[in-house]
């Protein structure tokens, strides 16, 4: 029987790793070639892109026509690192196309430092659940600047929202959202609205010198407002409507508005107003016009609130708040 060499199994043997090796790094590049990127920047993005990948632009994007960013996938995070993705109508108010928007059902994105102008709608989420909106803005949009709709359990902070046509930020049908230290200022309607929203946690905003009220809240149920401020708006500062119930208002103040301090109405009852402080309205500091069985004869109930210098008196009915000298 002929022996094989020693030194030739050596070389056989490691001919069969080199070519293993060889075959399994060829498979690796085929396979990436078919593997979505885990980041894309300014210069792989066009407008209308449906996003599917961690996205950071390097650069400002301008959308002449339609739509900026659509983020089409589940927990990914946008990054603009302050660049500008500007609309169709820039500087003036356009009337279609949205400039960051999830598809519906889209959950857990982060969408941070982007600003965005000339759009319908500056940013907005249709059913969308989980997501942060941080240090963004939203300015001269022909709609409203930040939209929420069917939208849950969003964290949104440090935005702003001004000189859009409507109003700042819309929330409709959209509870348990954290909604904190944002902006509206100089909207053509309202600064911030809830409509049909519940369990909602509104803290330490401003919203200030917006032609009507500064915070309207529209059959919005169970829910904290706390630390805000409305200041130098057209009409009252913060608003209840249309059976807005079991509310918690603590620590607002409403100063220099050209309506009422805090006005509630629309048959909104068991609502809870401690510690607010209401000055230099062109209404009353407070007024309420429900009936029942809480403060003054109303249906809700006030606790160690200020009024002062309101144009039409401290408040209505008389003894829900202590009148500063």
């Amino acid at each position: 029987m002929i022996s094989t060499p020693r030194n030739t199994l050596v070389i056989n043997s490691l001919g069969g790793l080199l070519t293993r090796a060889v075959l399994a790094l060829l498979l690796l590049i085929l396979v990436g070639m078919f593997v979505a990127p885990t980041n894309v920047s300014a210069a792989q993005v066009s407008c209308g892109a449906m996003l599917t990948a961690d996205t950071t632009l390097d650069s400002d994007l301008n959308c002449t026509s339609g739509n900026g960013l659509v983020i089409a996938a589940d927990g990914i995070t946008i990054d603009c690192q302050g660049y500008t993705i500007t609309g169709p109508s820039s500087p003036f108010p356009a009337f279609t196309g949205r400039g960051i928007f999830t598809t519906s059902g889209t959950n857990s994105v982060t969408i941070k430092n982007c600003h965005v102008e000339g759009f319908a709608r500056g940013f907005e989420l249709n059913d969308s659940n989980g997501n942060t909106l941080q240090g963004n803005t939203a300015k001269d949009n022909g709609f409203q600047g930040f939209v929420f709709i069917g939208s849950s359990e969003n964290i949104i902070i440090d935005n702003t929202a001004s000189d859009n046509t409507l109003q700042g930020f819309y929330f409709s049908s959209s509870s348990n959202n954290i909604i904190t230290m944002n902006t509206a200022e100089d909207n053509k309607k309202k600064g911030f609205i809830f409509i049909a929203s519940s369990g909602n946690i509104i803290t330490t905003n401003v919203a200030r010198e917006n032609i009507e009220e500064a915070f309207l809240l529209w059959n919005m149920t169970d829910s904290v407002l706390s630390n805000n401020i409305a200041t130098d708006n057209a009409a009252s500062g913060f608003h209840l409507y249309a059976n807005s119930n079991r509310n918690t208002f603590t620590d607002n103040t409403s100063e220099d508005n050209g309506g009422d301090g805090f006005l509630v109405g629309g048959n909104s009852r068991d609502d809870v107003f401690t510690v607010n402080y209401s000055r230099d309205n062109r209404g009353s500091g407070y007024f309420d016009d429900t009936s029942g069985t809480g403060t003054a004869g109303t249906a809700n109930t006030y606790i160690s609130n200020e009024c002062e210098d309101n144009f039409l008196g401290e408040s209505t009915p008389l003894g829900l708040c202590s009148a500063q000298p």
